[in-house]
């Protein structure tokens, strides 16, 4: 169980995803709505993986897809990357709004109905779009991650038909409690080379060293750690008090 948690934490603080799922592919799925006010979803975005969306313009104007999603409990999207885009025009457009519809009217968009959004092409292959959707001129705007919540993403391409594949990514955000928790507990030196010690407030009952694979390496009562023999490398020490436990990254050089 404790291995389960901590890989699970180790994504979220070295930002690697395990595994992949495909959510909706126009290709095998049908078409993703074309109506605002019936999205297609809500898909419930998985943290710990990438949750892909692959989407389809038909040269129509009115051929626009919309699809809502929620971002979990205790988890934020960080990252909307677009994998993969095929046009002949290198301009579209890409938008989200709150909640499980959206009133824009996208033949006449109003931005400051929207959340944000941005335009995309192929020189956006690879890229992470978000920073540039919270932007928005005339929008509401956001803040990275964007917290849990319904949401809706409208996507339109005017001109020549197009494929985009989207990648959203999740990250743990920690709740108030496991932050102020986290707050009360140092480890120091981090890089460290043969020793680490941890600092708290609160009596520390246990620490556990867990390798990037999820595998526990060591555990132990003591604040102070000999890390000499281990490999260099990023490992996670899992740190449990009275209050409650907490999870910090090591480096081991």
């Amino acid at each position: 169980m404790k291995t389960k948690l901590l890989f699970t934490l180790l994504i979220a603080l070295i930002t690697t995803s395990i595994g992949a799922q495909t959510i909706w592919n126009e290709n095998e799925d049908g078409d993703l709505s074309n109506d605002g006010n019936n999205p297609s979803g809500a898909f419930v975005l998985e943290l710990g993986t990438t949750n892909t969306i692959v989407a389809s313009q038909m040269a129509n104007p009115r051929d626009v897809d919309f699809f809502a999603f929620t971002v979990p409990e205790n988890s934020g999207l960080q990252e909307l990357i677009i994998e993969n885009y095929e046009s002949s025009d290198n301009i579209a457009f890409i938008g989200i709004d709150s909640g499980l519809t959206t009133d824009v009217d996208f033949m006449n968009p109003d931005p400051s109905l929207l959340l944000g959004g941005t335009t995309y092409g192929t020189a956006s292959i690879g890229n992470d779009i978000l920073p540039a959707m919270s932007n928005l001129g005339g929008a509401e705007g956001f803040t990275l991650p964007l917290p849990p919540g319904d949401y809706t993403i409208w996507l339109n391409q005017t001109g020549s038909a197009s494929e985009v594949t989207l990648n959203l990514v999740l990250e743990e955000v920690l709740s108030l409690s496991d932050n102020n928790l986290s707050n009360t507990i140092t480890l120091f030196p981090n890089p460290a080379q043969d020793f680490i010690e941890v600092s708290s407030s609160d009596n520390v009952t246990e620490i556990a060293l867990y390798n990037i694979l999820g595998t526990e390496v060591m555990a132990t009562n003591s604040t102070v750690i000999n890390i000499s023999n281990l490999a260099n490398g990023i490992y996670l020490a899992h740190i449990t008090t009275p209050s409650g436990v907490t999870t910090k990254k090591v480096i081991k050089r």
